[in-house]
Formats: structure tokens, C-alpha cells, sequence
């Protein structure tokens, strides 16, 4: 059993399935991209470095401070981000309203936009990926809804209208703690039922230690990442 075990680890760790597994991805993500018929991210966008300046940058003309824990652009498989939409296909109305937290290009924002929300929004600080996911917004397949791109800082912005957010661990801990306080104040002044979809859920202590939050499902990726939903019970004092 320890031979076969050593085995299976040599295997998935191995360089070649590391290379076949991003080639397959590459190919799968080309795919859905064509099928909702938007694009990718140009390539000479500086996307790792911009993740790690600490710096005051503008925002549809106006300068907002930017939280240090913004965390590297990386999108989530479109296998994963399809099974979410299965999964909460039959509780959305068209009273619902879907945000992005950390929305990049937009490729989340054109998907949950074939679900009959009444609209899905996208929040997202880099002005040059908000112009890239405004362009896939209008050219994108299959809308069954408005798409609204807002560039600016997630930890200043307010909620009031959401009622469905996803975050695919967008920053660290300070910032998504300043997040979750957004949402929860707004649920003081717009009284409401919302969901929270916590996708890489490497700060999943926040949401664990906010009483005004409950667990409802989980699954896990295959690299094991953790895709946990949340809910709030009642209204936080």
C-alpha cells in the first residue's frame, strides 16, 4: 500500500502531468471562452507584478488607497465555475443580484449572466482588466441579463444591491475582512437574503467567526481547493 501511494504522489506531482494537466486546462478554457464568445486577457498585461504594488492607482478618474493584500490574477476552472451555476440555477429569481468581488476579466460575470438574475455586477480595481471585461460583456453569449462592470476598491464599495457574491480569494485577510463588514452593514440598511459563494477558501476563518453567517455546502477542486456557500441567518446587530 506505501509502494502504491508513493506512486500515486510521483504521478501527480510529476512535471509531466503538471504540463499535460495546464495544456488540457489551456485547451478547455479556450473552449468555454468560444462559447461564450469572449476573450483573453492580453497577454502583455502586467498582471502579477500590478498584484503586489502598493500604491494609490485610478479608479474611473478618481483615486482610491489600494489595500497591500491584493492576491495574484488568477481565474478558476470553468468545469468548477459551471457546477456552482448548476447548484444555484434553481434558487435564483429575477429579483436577485449577482457581484463579483475581484471580477478581472469578467469571465464569471458572462457565465452567471445565462442565469435569469437581474443583473450581475463585477468589481474589480485594475482599470485596464475592467476595459477587457466591459468588452467581454457586450460581446458575450447567451445574456439573460444586464452586466455592469464597477472599477474600484471592493473594501469601500457598497453591497446594498447584491444578494448572490462570489470571490475567488481576491485579497488576504484585512481586505476581505473589510469586505465581509461592506456586506454585513449593508444588510442593515437593505434587510435581505443573500449568499455568499467563497471559492479558494484560504480565509474561511472570517466567515466562520462572523455570527451573522452559517455554512450551508461545500465541495472541493481537484487541487483541493475548497468552494464553500454561506448565508446569512438573520439580520446582524
Amino acid at each position: 500500500m506505501g509502494q502504491l501511494n508513493s506512486l500515486k504522489r510521483y504521478f501527480f506531482e510529476s512535471k509531466l502531468t503538471k504540463t499535460l494537466s495546464d495544456y488540457l486546462r489551456a485547451i478547455w478554457t479556450k473552449i468555454n471562452e468560444r462559447a461564450l464568445n469572449i476573450q483573453s486577457v492580453d497577454p502583455d498585461l502586467n498582471l502579477r507584478q500590478f498584484a503586489h504594488k502598493g500604491s494609490r492607482e485610478k479608479t474611473d478618474g478618481k483615486a482610491v488607497s489600494r489595500n497591500r493584500d491584493i492576491g495574484d490574477y488568477e481565474s478558476p476552472d470553468y468545469w468548477y465555475l459551471r457546477k456552482i451555476a448548476r447548484l444555484i440555477r434553481k434558487e435564483v429569481s429575477s429579483d436577485d443580484v449577482f457581484v463579483d468581488i475581484g471580477s478581472g476579466k469578467g469571465r464569471i460575470l458572462c457565465l452567471m449572466a445565462q442565469l435569469p438574475f437581474k443583473k450581475v455586477i463585477g468589481i474589480e480595481i485594475r482599470p485596464d482588466l475592467c476595459e477587457v471585461a466591459r468588452s467581454n460583456a457586450e460581446r458575450s453569449r447567451g445574456k439573460k441579463c444586464p452586466i455592469e462592470i464597477v472599477c474600484g476598491d471592493a473594501s469601500v464599495m457598497d453591497y446594498s444591491e447584491g444578494t448572490y457574491f462570489f470571490m475567488f480569494n481576491p485579497f488576504g485577510e484585512k481586505t476581505m475582512s473589510d469586505v465581509l463588514l461592506s456586506i454585513k452593514n449593508s444588510l442593515k440598511s437593505h434587510p435581505r437574503q443573500i449568499r455568499l459563494i467563497y471559492y479558494n477558501a484560504v480565509h474561511e476563518s472570517l466567515f466562520e467567526k462572523s455570527e451573522w453567517l452559517v455554512h450551508y455546502h461545500h465541495f472541493f477542486t481537484a487541487t483541493d481547493r475548497k468552494v464553500s456557500f454561506w448565508r446569512n441567518t438573520a439580520l446582524p446587530n
